[in-house]
């Protein structure tokens, strides 16, 4: 984050195919860095019918300055190619979501 900030949810998947089929999938996320949890920062984490995931906190996650929030999931695709990753970050000090489209490259 560029400024300190309290983010309050995040969500991201593939867009831009005419079809759903053609779009890689998402089917699961990972804990980065992790190989034993004892316990976790609660929070909400669902797949809507899109295919898109979301993270919703329950209360405010502060991210100082500089701060990096890491995410790690698995991609599945049928076909290779560029594909457009989206996300959407909500903050409190943001009026609108913060949104990026990030190209993702499948080669096998």
């Amino acid at each position: 984050m560029d400024a300190p900030q309290r983010l309050r949810a995040i969500s991201w998947g593939f867009v831009g195919g005419e079809e759903l089929e053609e779009l890689p999938i998402i089917p699961e996320l990972k804990r980065a860095f992790k190989v034993k949890e004892t316990s976790h920062f609660e929070r909400e984490i669902y797949m809507d019918w899109h295919g898109h995931w979301h993270m919703e906190f329950p209360f405010s996650r502060f991210l100082p300055k500089d701060e990096v929030f890491v995410l790690c999931f698995i991609v599945r695709s049928k076909n290779k190619g560029k594909f457009q990753l989206a996300f959407n970050i909500r903050t409190e000090e943001a009026k609108e979501p913060y949104r990026e489209i990030l190209l993702v490259e499948v080669v096998s």
